[in-house]
């Protein structure tokens, strides 16, 4: 990892941080140097020393959760270097793209460095088939169109990509096609040099950006995609930067997909809504005894879908009913816990109000799609204090 070409002095010191290592210990503080395979913590006046390549993960104590940014989803641009950016427009012409986008402008780079390009919304229905044809691998580019629940797709070499539409060649014939009829574009995929990747910088807005290098100045941050192309962004929108290059993922911070059932007299999906590193009134988890501040909050009726494509082999977390409304022990919750990987139960437990905390460490190895579903221990349950947590849920390679 080329730490000497990092700069995180300014981002961190003006506020606090949270520093997150390899071995799970977490400290806060401010960062006063990154130099020399060595990174300086200051925690209660004190400096405190880590090695670099021990460091998972840094964040700001506090971010601004991701609801308090509105950005239109239905545009993304995947690049080889596994980069993802949400857009508001894409163009192609002579072989050099160019995006824009509400975060981090307009970004223009060679089309070789494009993997995927979507311009539809990405519906339940046909998410699977759209993961499927980013990891084809096809030797031409291919045109992607949506019929009702299912994706369909022409071969060819795109030849732009403007406000008049999408021009394909097939077979040195040029068809042209709407933008409105068009679902997204595959090109042939290439293997970046990953040796290069400094950290990876994770947006509030969703965005994932791989970095070679990274710079503070003011309240921006600076850095260059292993892509190629410069990026800015305000500090307001950072997330974390993944200095663990994916080596643990926690669940919040991977993309799902939630499928909410009502549950007893709780009908309403806002209610129902999964949060994230938080519980439903943006306080702490209490599980047995312990508080958490990472973690995911899952309502009972919740079905939550994860794609790991076979890149992890462990899933760990703490599982146990929210104890942070005490108001709930006169209710007694029982929640029941289903974990499935690619369609084989993982594990299957029952979680009370007075149960101690399950430590989950389950087997993903080879596991394409991770489903969590959570549901009512009885039938004939109102659904009221049904909230399990998966407190430090995460993925390990």
């Amino acid at each position: 990892m080329l730490f000497s070409a990092l700069a995180l002095l300014t981002l961190l010191s003006a506020a606090p941080v949270e520093v997150h290592t390899l071995d799970g210990t977490t400290h806060v503080g401010s960062l006063t140097a990154l130099q020399d395979g060595q990174l300086t913590l200051e925690v209660d006046g004190a400096p405190l020393q880590l090695n670099a390549a021990d460091l998972l993960e840094v964040r700001p104590a506090e971010v601004a959760p991701p609801d308090e940014f509105v950005l239109d989803r239905s545009k993304a641009v995947r690049l080889i270097d596994g980069s993802l950016m949400f857009v508001s427009s894409f163009s192609l012409k002579d072989r050099q793209a160019t995006a824009v986008s509400e975060i981090l402008g307009e970004i223009k780079l060679p089309q070789a460095q494009v993997r995927s390009v979507r311009l539809a919304e990405l519906e339940t229905p046909v998410r699977a088939a759209w993961d499927a044809l980013q990891e084809r691998e096809a030797k031409t580019d291919l045109l992607v169109v949506r019929k009702t629940d299912a994706l369909d797709f022409v071969g060819g070499v795109v030849a732009s990509v403007a406000d008049d539409g999408v021009h394909l060649l097939v077979n040195g014939r040029d068809v042209a096609a709407p933008l409105s009829r068009v679902f997204g574009i595959v090109f042939p995929q290439t293997a970046p040099d990953r040796r290069e990747i400094a950290c990876e910088l994770v947006l509030s807005t969703g965005d994932r950006l791989v970095l070679k290098n990274l710079t503070v100045q003011d309240d921006q941050l600076s850095g260059a995609l292993l892509a190629g192309p410069q990026i800015s962004v305000a500090l307001a929108q950072v997330q974390l930067a993944d200095f663990g290059l994916g080596r643990i993922r926690y669940l919040a911070d991977l993309p799902e997909t939630a499928v909410y059932k009502p549950v007893g007299l709780i009908t309403s999906e806002d209610v129902l809504r999964l949060r994230k590193n938080m519980n439903s009134v943006g306080d702490s988890f209490i599980v047995g005894k312990e508080s958490f501040d990472r973690g995911l909050w899952v309502h009972s009726g919740t079905t939550l879908k994860y794609r790991l494509n076979r890149d992890y082999r462990r899933l760990q977390a703490v599982a146990g009913v929210d104890r942070s409304a005490s108001g709930c022990a006169r209710v007694n919750p029982t929640i029941a816990a289903t974990f499935i990987g690619d369609g084989r139960v993982l594990l299957q437990s029952q979680f009370g109000w007075d149960g101690d905390p399950l430590p989950l460490d389950l087997d993903v190895s080879g596991v394409r799609d991770l489903e969590i579903r959570i549901e009512p221990a009885s039938a004939d349950t109102i659904g009221a204090c049904e909230h399990l947590v998966l407190a430090d849920a995460r993925v390990v390679k």
